[in-house]
């Protein structure tokens, strides 16, 4: 059993990533006690799971477990509206994994799964994120900075969240020079900012991306924000459509 820990702990970093979600669920849960909320979650993830090994097992013929859909469906069940009805979960968990096998260029997903389906279900469905497993606690931006900062220099992307985090202070203070630190330690823009703006399939890694990647997220943070009417998550918006934007940023830089 020990045995098994140390490699869940020191080798697969997807796992470690999906067992720090997991933990941030059940903290959550304990404290609503809302018997809604303990079903939201495992729905979206046996949704993105069994989505994930079916596609998997129709095009590749390949049958598994994929780590990277259980991360998917954790981010979705701690970030839909808390009263979202059961059937609009599996839509926007299958959504997200059927994006991410179908819109892919040299077989990696251009988008990032999970940003996608939640934008998705905030643009059509009318389903706006509430980010409510992490919003309700003061201290989880911590947590998740000790503890996932941890997993992402292992995978030598700490510089993903950390540039977006100085982008955005300095985003925050040009808008209001006030007491910025209240709206920058948020527990939500830590989710974000450490789990999804990483994530290895979608974020580009090598030499300018190291340090512009979270940048350009804010960049489009601050462009979203002049448009009239715009009224979906800024967080995802400004993800997704840097997802987009980097695929033409990578080859005027000769990075794929």
């Amino acid at each position: 059993m020990l045995q098994i820990f140390n490699r869940l702990l020191h080798e697969d970093v997807r796992k470690q990533v999906a067992l720090i979600l997991f933990l941030i669920w059940l903290i959550s849960i304990f404290y609503f006690k809302d018997l809604a909320l303990f079903f939201l979650t495992p729905t979206a993830i046996i949704t993105c799971v069994v989505t994930e090994y079916g596609l998997n097992f129709l095009f590749k013929k390949v049958r598994f477990i994929s780590v990277s859909a259980i991360i998917t469906g954790l981010l979705i069940g701690l970030t839909l509206y808390t009263d979202t009805s059961i059937f609009l979960v599996v839509l926007i968990s299958a959504l997200s994994i059927i994006f991410k096998h179908f819109i892919q260029i040299q077989g990696r997903p251009i988008f990032n799964p999970a940003a996608l389906g939640l934008l998705f279900g905030a643009m059509v469905l009318k389903i706006s994120p509430t980010w409510w497993g992490v919003a309700w606690n003061n201290w989880f931006w911590l947590f998740l900075l000790f503890f996932q900062g941890y997993v992402l220099k292992r995978m030598k992307r700490i510089w993903h969240p950390l540039s977006f985090l100085i982008a955005y202070a300095l985003y925050l203070f040009l808008r209001n020079p006030g007491n910025i630190l209240p709206l920058l330690l948020d527990s939500s823009l830590f989710l974000f900012a450490f789990v999804m703006l990483p994530e290895p399939q979608t974020a580009p890694l090598k030499g300018f991306w190291t340090y512009s990647w979270g940048p350009l997220v804010v960049v489009n943070i601050f462009l979203l924000s002049h448009l009239s009417g715009f009224v979906w998550d800024p967080l995802l918006s400004a993800l997704v459509l840097a997802n987009g934007e980097s695929l033409f940023l990578r080859k005027v830089l000769h990075e794929v």
